[in-house]
Order: structure tokens, then C-alpha cells, then sequence
């Protein structure tokens, strides 16, 4: 197997992934490969989880589709930042499980990823939304992987949708990426406003 994968997506997705972890697997990116043109990739620490497609050149395709590999968080970071485009073959001489992605030769993570499926919320979902709360970190960190995934500047903020005590979703409108945000706890206050007896208000005289 031979082929190049933007590198904007595989950082994207590592922005999401586990920094450390009992669940080891979660600590890379997932490269999913079940097309000749498009890869989907996908990042997780099991509250927050990327998931975009990547679009691929296909020098030396797979054996077959429906393959898959988690490349250590390492690897992703030891890309050349000045880099668009990666390259990711299979090592004929080494056994099964050995790749090279730009100039770093691994053993991919000896792992199943989570079945992304039954994550990612379906737009039906979002029916009847209710209002949720949610770690400000990781919705800093969705703005931060969408856009570096649409090459958009850093403090944009995108849409959120939201479906009280289940699941959310950070997105730009599109299906082709966005990254869904695990919900707080939260029992909601009713606003009081400020009170007002200990503050000192300037007036004119009359």
C-alpha cells in the first residue's frame, strides 16, 4: 500500500486524541481506508472525538478496503510542519503491522479502534434541541481541529448543536468533518441579574 494523506486532517485529528490513557488505542489516529479516493480519520480521548474525511492519491492501493490503522500520536507530531501532503506504504521487508508516514517508520497501534458509528449523531437527532453545557476546553479544542482542518483561522468559532444531557456537535455546516462533545452534568439557574444596592452610579446633577 501506497498513499499521500493531507496533513492538515491527521493534526486535526490528533488535537482530539488521548494525551494519556489506560485505553492506549486512543492515544493516535485512526486512518480508516474503505474508498479509493477518500480516507476517513478520526481522533478521540473518549469525550471529544474528530472525525473528517481526507482525501487521498492512491499510488498502491490496500489489499483490500475496509482497512484501517492507528498511527501513534508521536508520528503524527514528527511530520514536517511545512508538509501538505504526507506519505503513508506499507515496509514489504518488515512483518505485518509496519508502515512509514513521511520520514518515521512504526508499528501501528495493535488495537480496534471504537466503532465510530455509534457516535456520531445522525441530523435527525437534533430534532428537538435542548440546551447543554460543556467543558469550555474541549470546545476550544473543536474550533481549534475544524479549523485546521478547513485551513480557517484559529479563533474562528463554528456552529454548535446541541441536545441537552446527550451528545453535541461542533461543525461548519457541511458532512464532510466535525467533532462531537460529551455533555456536563449541569442543572440549570434561573437568572437573577445583578443586585444593584452596592453599586455606586455616577449622575449628573440637575
Amino acid at each position: 500500500m501506497k498513499i499521500t494523506l493531507k496533513t492538515n486532517v491527521l493534526r486535526a485529528a490528533l488535537l482530539c486524541a488521548a494525551k494519556k490513557d489506560l485505553r492506549y488505542y486512543l492515544q493516535g489516529v485512526c486512518i480508516s481506508i474503505n474508498h479509493r479516493d477518500i480516507a476517513m480519520i478520526y481522533g478521540t480521548n473518549g469525550h471529544i472525538l474528530f472525525a473528517g474525511q481526507c482525501l487521498i492519491d492512491t499510488i498502491e492501493a490496500p489489499e483490500a478496503l475496509g482497512f484501517d490503522i492507528i498511527v501513534p500520536a508521536e508520528v503524527i507530531k514528527a511530520i514536517d510542519k511545512k508538509s501538505e501532503v504526507v506519505m503513508l506504504e506499507t515496509i514489504d521487508s518488515m512483518p505485518k503491522g509496519y508502515y512509514v508516514l513521511g520520514n518515521s517508520r512504526f508499528q501501528a497501534i495493535d488495537a480496534r479502534y471504537p466503532d465510530i458509528t455509534r457516535v456520531v449523531p445522525s441530523r435527525e437527532a437534533f430534532g428537538d434541541p435542548k440546551i447543554s453545557y460543556f467543558k469550555p476546553e474541549y470546545l476550544c479544542t473543536a474550533n481549534e481541529a475544524l479549523a485546521m482542518y478547513y485551513g480557517d483561522k484559529k479563533d474562528k468559532c463554528y456552529s454548535l448543536s446541541q441536545r441537552g444531557d446527550q451528545s453535541g456537535v461542533v461543525h461548519n455546516g457541511r458532512n464532510d468533518a466535525l467533532v462531537v462533545v460529551m455533555p456536563m452534568r449541569n442543572d440549570p439557574d434561573n437568572y437573577q441579574g445583578l443586585n444593584y444596592d452596592f453599586m455606586q452610579v455616577q449622575q449628573k446633577a440637575a
